[in-house]
């Protein structure tokens, strides 16, 4: 006996058909899949890239989460969908949409509101009244607020036991490095006022934040925190490929160190995760059951641009044969065209993931990888012409890479200089003689600090032809006398030697003393890099009193090998750390 369908059961019929139509029509074929996966595998190969994680996504589904390659290189276990990477400075779109829920819920305050006049015992900068009484959520979520990093010294382990809201409140005494709001200057550590001022609205960890906020609405049940949970089972290992052509293993536990700017590259997630983050940003803020989770026009807002770009990345018609450009900065989002589609994007690098997160607003498309090494540029290089294939497959555009130009890019279209990199990468080691001196190796005895940066202290053991330092957890080593007056070759020993080890060159790097009246050495600035902002440390100011210098440089075994530096590459492996971070971000920076 037939029954006849009632006119919104049927409409209820017609619909459902067409969404299962669209779901299907929004699914790659098996045979882009398995382009995809050759395309994947011939990137990670010529690149070096040991373990890799993919999320893609259309129309609100989920069209890929899986995992390429080992995250662990001794035991061989595969990269899963549900292996953990730290996104480094990719979480500083999680920060921008927690203040997008936060500010929507003050109807008081909103993202042009001098923060000053709601929280007001944190300066930007000590002694500038105009900064500190107009800088906006604007200001310090697009990067022009132009004060000074302190990446290296975060690195270095320096604030591992220094409170996270001291630490905010100690960035007042950074060195301002361009006028305030006159141009793009990417800075980590702008989030991290961004997270203490979350923290002081809402009476919360901004881990717990996150997690109320951002994690539970959208099932993301697995993603946590690189300072809190470095040592989660499913926890990539991360690698950096040295100079000296082997694999370094990185020391994740030295993670607890990024506890003073998480909010700007602290999260760590998966491609399951990713996705249904990506999703949420796509659909306004709604959450996977279509609930309103942060309100749409505030969300939203973290999308537009805000900050222009004073040198865009710029891939340009008729050398390529698509075009992509980044032009400006939005809040925790860098704003791109690609092939003429809008995209936000933002990329992360820090010991010794790397990681890339773009979303296309108007058509419904994302793209989420992370990479696990090999922390040297080649990271980035093969998940951005990952993220290239894979957009152009969701987007339907015909790919105009393939699994040669995934590995010859730019060639054929514009001369590479990635051919000479290897050379490039090959370690000059530096032979450092004993250099006598006039001065003797005790004038450079004491405590020197930095009210932002904490202390360092330098002493001379009995018998030793060098000075030996210490600063924060991981800076530790010897200073040795070089030609220079008042100028000593640094070495490094510990869990981050590494870092100094990958960076190698012609010239050393170096910590240089200074007198700054007669003839009593009262100024250190370590490292000493000329072309870069200098971070004087100075007797007598002390952030915090200093520890008693142990006796020795302990035994680590991850010792490090005297080391030097060009102070060009070396500038470059700042701006990198910085922009890419955190991008942010840290080699190679950036958190951008």
């Amino acid at each position: 006996m037939s029954r006849k369908l009632s006119v919104s059961q049927l409409c209820f019929t017609i619909l459902t058909l067409l969404s299962l139509c669209a779901l299907e029509c929004s699914a790659l074929t098996d045979e882009e899949l398995e382009a995809l996966d050759e395309f994947v595998d011939a990137a990670m190969t010529c690149k070096n890239v040991p373990g890799l994680t993919l999320a893609m996504v259309k129309d609100g589904q989920t069209v890929v989460a899986k995992g390429y390659g080992v995250s662990d290189m001794d035991k061989g276990t595969p990269v899963t969908e549900h292996t953990l990477f730290n996104i480094a400075s990719c979480s500083k779109s999680f920060t921008a949409s927690l203040m997008a829920k936060i500010l929507s819920k003050h109807q008081d305050i909103s993202w042009s509101t001098p923060y000053n006049e709601y929280i007001s015992d944190i300066a930007i900068n000590h002694g500038d009244d105009y900064r500190n009484t107009q800088t906006t959520m604007y200001d310090l979520l697009s990067h022009r607020v132009c004060m000074a990093d302190d990446v290296l010294y975060l690195l270095m382990g320096g604030f591992v036991n220094v409170d996270r809201s001291d630490y905010v409140r100690h960035r007042q005494y950074l060195d301002e490095i361009c006028p305030f709001r006159s141009k793009y200057s990417y800075l980590n550590t702008m989030y991290a006022v961004a997270g203490e001022i979350a923290e002081e609205l809402e009476g919360d960890t901004f881990e717990d934040l996150i997690r109320e906020h951002i994690y539970d609405p959208l099932g993301m049940t697995s993603s946590g925190f690189v300072n809190l949970d470095w040592d989660d089972e499913n926890y990539s290992e991360s690698y950096v490929w040295m100079p000296d052509q082997y694999w370094h293993h990185f020391n994740k536990s030295t993670y607890v160190m990024t506890h003073a700017q998480v909010a700007a590259g602290g999260i760590m997630s998966n491609a399951v995760d990713m996705a249904k983050y990506m999703n949420f940003i796509l659909s306004g803020g709604k959450d996977e059951s279509g609930e309103q989770v942060v309100d749409e026009s505030y969300l939203r807002e973290t999308l537009r641009p805000q900050t222009a770009k004073h040198n865009p990345y710029i891939q340009s018609r008729p050398t390529f044969p698509v075009d992509e450009s980044s032009y400006s900065y939005a809040l925790g989002w860098d704003n791109y065209m690609y092939r003429g589609y809008v995209k936000n994007f933002h990329a992360g690098s820090f010991p010794a993931f790397g990681s890339r997160l773009a979303v296309y607003p108007e058509v419904n498309v994302g793209v989420f990888i992370g990479a696990n090494g090999p922390y040297d540029g080649d990271d980035h290089a093969a998940m951005q012409r990952i993220e290239a294939f894979a957009t152009d497959l969701l987007l339907g555009e015909e790919p105009w890479l393939n699994a040669t130009t995934a590995c010859t890019f730019p060639e054929p279209w514009q001369p590479s200089s990635e051919g000479n990199r290897e050379n490039e990468k090959k370690v000059n080691k530096i032979q450092i003689h004993r250099i006598n001196i006039a001065r003797p190796l005790d004038d450079y005895v004491g405590v020197y600090g930095h009210k932002a940066l904490g202390n360092c202290t330098i002493w001379h053991e009995d018998r030793s032809e060098n000075l030996r330092y210490r600063y924060g957890e991981y800076g530790l080593g010897e200073l040795i006398p070089s030609p220079e007056e008042d100028v000593f070759v640094i070495t490094m020993v510990g869990p981050m030697a590494w870092y100094l080890d990958t960076y190698t060159g012609e010239i050393p790097l170096v910590a240089r003393f200074w007198s700054s009246e007669g003839d009593i050495i009262d100024e250190l600035v370590l490292p000493y890099v000329p072309v870069m902002p200098m971070h004087v440390f100075r007797r007598g100011e002390l952030m915090h009193a200093p520890p008693t210098p142990k006796p020795t440089v302990p035994p680590v075994e991850d010792c490090g090998s005297v080391v030097g530096q060009s102070p060009l590459t070396y500038a470059l492996l700042a701006i990198m750390t910085m922009v890419c971070t955190m991008r942010g971000n840290l080699v190679v920076p950036r958190n951008d």
